[in-house]
């Protein structure tokens, strides 16, 4: 009997013993997310509350106090700098601070990194109770950076539209370029067209994809306008139309954009941002593809145009 009561003292000793070994006084939790996006971006949607409705999990709480919940556990950001943000959990009546960090390392990828610590006490249950409260924690945290990595991951999140990278298609091109004094009208942009249009089949060739146009300003009343169409070959230039090659490479393309000149313009801004937010460098001037012929069909609603923008 003696012996059997002697084993399971050493057992709950051991036990005991090994509560405190594996289990340090103070507990320190990490979570590291890795994010395919910008640092600007990763910045302004993890801390800034007003932003997480748009990724987080679950529809947050949010309020004056910017305050955030999964899982039970309450996020309130109560200390932030521009790349490191403090916030309090809060998970039943256990309180702690993380601290959340943005580490930039290339144009297109990040890390966030959460940090927090955890005093598990002298006792040993409270220690063992404290331990698998870190643990949860962690999970919901992790979790919850793993819904703002979901949402940065998808440019349409950010930017409103698709926005991808891909190979240059149309590599010989004619073009034709024209000044005016005023942003050229839809007339005016398909009387290149046709100009172009003409010149590709009397000189045997063949187009390839829709009109491409460029509007830049280059003053207050001077607009450099150029279209361009994409041919199967490369064919002879006259005295207002230029052949140009495209270098088959990187080439950012655009979803679909429908509607008029309005919505053009702003979207196409927005696709500009998207080439400075990524540090892109290119080797060439954007251009907007002319899916649809604006000359047949006359609700601009219904106009359909990409953006493309090559890149190195």
């Amino acid at each position: 009997m003696k012996k059997w009561i002697l084993g399971i003292l050493v057992i709950l000793g051991l036990a005991l013993l090994s509560v405190y070994a594996f289990i340090p006084k103070t507990l320190v939790v990490a979570t590291v997310t890795p994010i395919n996006t910008n640092y600007t971006n990763a910045v302004a949607y993890s801390s800034d509350s007003n932003n997480w409705a748009k990724w987080w999990p679950t529809i947050p709480k949010n309020d004056s106090k910017q305050v955030g919940m999964y899982k039970g556990v309450v996020y309130q950001i109560v200390n932030k700098s521009y790349n490191n943000t403090q916030i309090k959990l809060v998970y039943k009546n256990d309180t702690t601070i993380a601290n959340m960090a943005v580490a930039g390392f290339i144009h297109d990828s990040v890390k966030v990194i959460c940090q927090f610590t955890f005093e598990a006490g002298l006792n040993p249950i409270t220690r063992i109770k404290q331990y698998n409260t870190a643990v949860y924690l962690k999970q919901n945290v992790h979790e919850v950076m793993d819904g703002l990595r979901a949402f940065l991951e998808k440019p349409e999140n950010v930017y409103g539209f698709k926005i991808k990278s891909t190979i240059v298609k149309d590599t010989v091109l004619l073009s034709t370029t024209t000044v005016f004094n005023h942003y050229p009208t839809t007339i005016e942009v398909y009387a290149m067209v046709a100009k172009l249009k003409a010149y590709i089949k009397q000189t045997g060739g063949t187009e390839t994809n829709a009109p491409m146009l460029n509007v830049t300003k280059h003053d207050d009343v001077t607009y450099k306008t150029m279209v361009a169409i994409p041919v199967n070959h490369t064919l002879p230039e006259s005295s207002t139309i230029a052949l140009k090659r495209m270098v088959i490479g990187k080439i950012l393309e655009s979803d679909n954009i429908k509607g008029g000149k309005t919505i053009v313009d702003k979207s196409f801004k927005i696709f500009e941002q998207y080439f400075e937010d990524y540090n892109h460098t290119s080797p060439a001037i954007p251009f907007q593809l002319l899916v649809t012929d604006r000359l047949k069909e006359p609700d601009s609603l219904k106009w359909v145009t990409r953006f493309y923008y090559p890149i190195f």
